[in-house]
């Protein structure tokens, strides 16, 4: 964002966290919205050199007929050349940080790999809900099919279960999984979600990045008061643990006759991925309880 000139805000509600990013003082911000001053969202207000009330579908393609009509665009083989290098500096990062780890605990940069290497995104719809790994698992994933990866439009947790059963019934020859954190996994109500899996006959795959607690909250809260008692408690002292966790693949298998597999080192990764799309593909939910490092 840093490097931007111009930014186009097209029906995003939360497009940066000024906190954490936001553009520079010489970039020009256009925002196009039905609803661009978010009139139900008290306290909203997003700063830009211009707002458009309309429709984001109508627009992008009334820009779309303007851009193909211009006969030169300045410096653009230029331009071009630079998003070349930008893009495969970014790659050579991402597989750098998909190694497989040395001290023999799971990365979600390494995981998320080898879920791209199984599943297509022709193929499959990802639903993305891992919360604080949010970034990690849309940047490792690559994908860049319309309809194949999708996360949260909403403030609350809790919406990967209903909205992986919705892509099944819509979608049924595609093969769903979802990626959630265990603090959002267990906002879905699993006994509920993978009983109505099972009788609706949507099997998907549920992938539960195990931290052992819920790392969201206190990372707001050190967000907040970085000098505070937060910032020299544990999990325990804050009440963000998880830990004892519950038997996931238990939940998973009880509620809804799930496959359900504990995947405690990388080793283990890679089988357990095609012993659980095999169940996926063949009409049986599957669920991977992936142990990452304790938050």
């Amino acid at each position: 964002m840093q490097r931007a000139d111009v930014i186009l805000v097209l029906e995003t509600d939360v497009p940066w966290v000024p906190h954490h990013n936001k553009p520079r003082k010489e970039t020009v911000v256009y925002q196009i919205d039905m609803d661009p001053l978010k009139e139900q969202m008290p306290m909203h207000y997003l700063y830009t050199d211009q707002s458009f009330r309309a429709d984001g579908y109508t627009a992008l393609k009334q820009l779309l007929s303007k851009v193909k009509g211009f006969k030169t665009i300045h410096n653009r083989e230029e331009r071009i050349k630079q998003l070349k290098v930008q893009h495969e500096k970014r790659l050579k990062g991402y597989k750098s940080a998909e190694l497989l780890p040395s001290d023999g605990s799971i990365t979600v940069q390494y995981f998320t790999a080898q879920v791209r290497e199984r599943l297509s995104d022709k193929e499959s719809i990802i639903i993305n809900e891992a919360t604080t790994n949010l970034k990690f698992v849309s940047d490792h994933l690559l994908r860049d099919e319309p309809g194949s990866l999708y996360s949260s439009p909403a403030a609350s947790l809790g919406w990967s279960g209903g909205a992986a059963i919705a892509a099944k019934l819509a979608h049924p020859e595609k093969v769903v999984a979802t990626i959630a954190g265990d603090g959002s996994y267990l906002f879905t109500v699993p006994s509920t979600v993978h009983w109505m899996a099972n009788r609706y006959n949507t099997p998907f795959l549920t992938i539960i990045l195990n931290n052992r607690g819920w790392r969201a909250p206190k990372g707001s809260c050190l967000a907040l008061y970085p000098n505070g008692q937060a910032s020299i408690a544990t999990a325990d002292d804050i009440h963000c643990s998880i830990d004892p966790p519950p038997d996931y693949a238990g939940i998973a298998h009880a509620a809804g006759n799930a496959l359900g597999i504990k995947v405690e080192t990388p080793e283990e990764v890679g089988p357990a991925l095609d012993k659980a799309l095999e169940a996926v593909r063949s009409g049986r939910q599957a669920l991977l309880d992936v142990w990452l490092p304790k938050f």
